[in-house]
């Protein structure tokens, strides 16, 4: 079977992977990918932020690159990098943003975050860190009264408790 290079899946497939890939699901502002002449892929997102990887500088998918990687573009390499922490902060800021989902009165995400991580180490309620508040994480078994089928994903609600 032929190799088929980055430039040409990208033919074949780009339009569908830029719908895949929003900027931001909730507007019609286009997608995070991005072409150049000569054929090469990359994220505006990052190359606005100024990142300094592959995908903000617009070396993907190139011929060097495709030597270079056994596996040429395909879907999954899209999905690896819109995953990752530096490319989700380069949207944010793109799309202007704060650095975190925030949420007039909740506590941060990194609070839940802890939460979540002392739960699983075997405890049902955490400090938050943050005065007067405590988070509390419970399994949920049911959802709108029907019993919810057991598999190896569990599923919390979280609880908050402000004292004051």
């Amino acid at each position: 079977m032929p190799v088929v290079s980055s430039e040409h899946r990208f033919r074949l497939r780009g339009k569908k992977w830029r719908k895949a890939f929003p900027l931001d699901p909730g507007q019609d502002l286009g997608s995070w990918i991005a072409t150049r002449a000569p054929f090469a892929v990359g994220c505006i997102a990052c190359n606005n932020a100024g990142l300094s990887t592959k995908w903000a500088k617009f070396a993907v998918g190139t011929k060097e690159w495709d030597k270079e990687n056994r596996i040429k573009l395909k879907f999954s390499k899209l999905l690896d990098h819109s995953k990752t922490a530096s490319h989700k902060s380069a949207v944010r800021k793109l799309l202007g943003l704060p650095a975190e989902d925030v949420l007039a009165g909740a506590p941060p995400v990194s609070a839940f975050k802890d939460v979540l991580l002392a739960v699983r180490a075997g405890n049902a309620a955490h400090r938050s860190g943050i005065a007067g508040l405590q988070l509390q994480i419970h399994k949920v078994t049911q959802v709108d009264g029907d019993a919810m089928p057991i598999n190896k994903h569990d599923v919390y609600g979280f609880y908050i408790y402000i004292y004051t």
